[in-house]
């Protein structure tokens, strides 16, 4: 793959693109579907292709190839310079990145691909019954996703960076009488990370082991994962990236967000972005102004963020390991709603309500729960008041769709407390 990248940089230059890069990549993957009555499918195999973007001047171009030959890369090149030299409008450069070469892994004590892989199944089938006992589901299924990515990425500056990265990722759906639980987790490492990751799914089915009630209550504390589904899935967005958004101010003055793709341990690490830049812990957020936005090649010399799903994508803006933090902090409720997580019936836009809903809300009483109820909420930003509830942090967030993949987006959020929120008592 490095002789292919030099290849493509060198015939892209003779065709006279000003900047070019090449990313070659090569993916192994296991997918598993299970249910607690045995395993539904198994997928597994290799998929490798190329990447290239040229620019000409402020043109771009862009385009990618599956066949790893030198003839298939050296016409996705002309195709790419052709696009960059036709959409040149103006004199605005792409800017340099310094040259250095590297080799980055993520941190991994075992494989995951020298596990057997009927050892995998077991295990993954021991989560799913256990689940359901857990539960008193009366069907559980559990998907199971292994990547081991191998990504190059080479730029005619001197730019050469090579990222090895295993990555896990589980989601649980439980199906009761009238309820579905999910549970969603990623990290990178190896094999280890199951384990936490077995961890985490027990935590979260502690909390949801009491029995349907209809005892209500008025205030609403959303989880860590919560947090980040509402604020930093439905509502970020809507301020840092720049194609949706160029608003200034932040409704929610105390909450501080930040993101760091520098965390080694959250699923959204990169030392340096698709592009190359490297990658730097930024502020996003603070006292209701929007202090950086989530941009790419030529403006993100502040941190890297460009991400791309695989080689066919082009780059663009996304978050890493974002945190949400809040400078007040108040005690838990005596009688609240605690959610673990959300469905979103709508994006927030201009002031409009974001619709959300939660299956199985655990209800708190005099501060113990007595059980569980479905409970949907109308959120209006302009009325809402955020405090964090004192020792609550830690827990994956949400996940983004970018670039035709799943991209993480949460990571290390704390416990929130709503306040001004409207809830709608009506059977879900």
């Amino acid at each position: 793959m490095i002789e292919l990248t030099s290849d493509a940089l060198a015939y892209a230059q003779e065709h006279g693109a000003e900047y070019v890069e090449v990313r070659g990549e090569t993916t192994e993957f296991l997918d598993l579907l299970v249910e607690d009555r045995g395993l539904v499918h198994s997928i597994g195999g290799i998929y490798n292709g190329v990447g290239i973007r040229t620019f000409y001047g402020s043109g771009r171009g862009y385009s990618s190839t599956s066949f790893i030959t030198k003839t298939s890369i050296e016409r996705a090149v002309e195709e790419s310079v052709r696009m960059a030299r036709a959409s040149n409008f103006n004199g605005n450069k792409v800017k340099p990145i310094e040259g250095r070469v590297e080799n980055i892994k993520a941190p991994m004590k075992q494989d995951p691909r020298e596990i057997d892989s009927q050892d995998k199944v077991k295990e993954v089938l021991a989560l799913a019954r256990a689940a359901t006992k857990v539960t008193s589901a009366k069907l559980t299924r559990i998907r199971y996703l292994e990547l081991y990515e191998d990504r190059t990425i080479a730029t005619n500056y001197g730019l050469r960076l090579r990222s090895i990265k295993p990555s896990i990722y589980l989601s649980v759906e439980a199906f009761g009488d009238g309820w579905e639980m999910v549970y969603e987790d990623g990290y990178v490492g190896g094999w280890e990370v199951f384990k936490q990751i077995k961890k985490n799914l027990d935590d979260f089915h502690e909390r949801l082991s009491f029995s349907p009630t209809s005892d209500g209550a008025e205030r609403v504390v959303l989880s860590p994962r919560a947090a980040s589904q509402l604020i930093i899935d439905e509502v970020l967005p809507q301020f840092i990236f720049p194609q949706e958004s160029f608003r200034n101010s932040f409704p929610l003055t105390n909450v501080v967000i930040s993101d760091d793709p520098s965390y080694d341990e959250g699923f959204g690490y990169m030392p340096f972005d698709d592009e190359g830049v490297k990658a730097e812990p930024i502020e996003l957020i603070a006292n209701g102004e929007v202090k950086q936005r989530l941009l790419t090649r030529g403006l993100d010399e502040k941190g890297g963020r460009a991400r791309a799903q695989d080689f066919i994508h082009e780059p663009g803006p996304a978050n890493s390991n974002t945190k949400i933090t809040v400078n007040d902090k108040t005690e838990l409720p005596k009688d609240f709603y605690y959610v673990p997580y959300i469905y979103s019936y709508g994006p927030f836009d201009s002031g409009d309500r974001i619709l959300i809903y939660c299956p199985l809300a655990t209800v708190y009483r005099n501060g113990s729960p007595v059980g569980k109820r479905p409970i949907r909420l109308g959120i209006e930003l302009s009325r809402l008041k955020v405090a964090a509830v004192e020792g609550a942090e830690g827990g994956s967030g949400a996940r983004r769709k970018l670039a035709g993949g799943i991209i993480p987006v949460g990571e290390k959020s704390q416990q929130l407390l709503l306040e001004g929120e409207t809830i709608d008592r009506r059977p879900a």
